[in-house]
């Protein structure tokens, strides 16, 4: 089985700042992705799953 998941993310800037790679890097980290993808992952399975039964 192979599961497929998009995730849309916005990523604040301050209007004073340049986002510069570091920027950009910081606000990823700090979105909590690996939870996001997880729960996403864990929807679509059951989705699929329940769809086959």
């Amino acid at each position: 089985m192979d599961i497929t998941v998009s995730l849309q993310i916005k990523i604040p800037f301050d209007g004073n700042k340049k986002p510069s790679v570091g920027n950009v890097a910081t606000a990823v980290k700090g979105l909590g992705l690996e939870q996001k993808v997880t729960e996403a992952v864990i929807g679509k399975a059951d989705e699929v799953l329940v769809g086959k039964y």
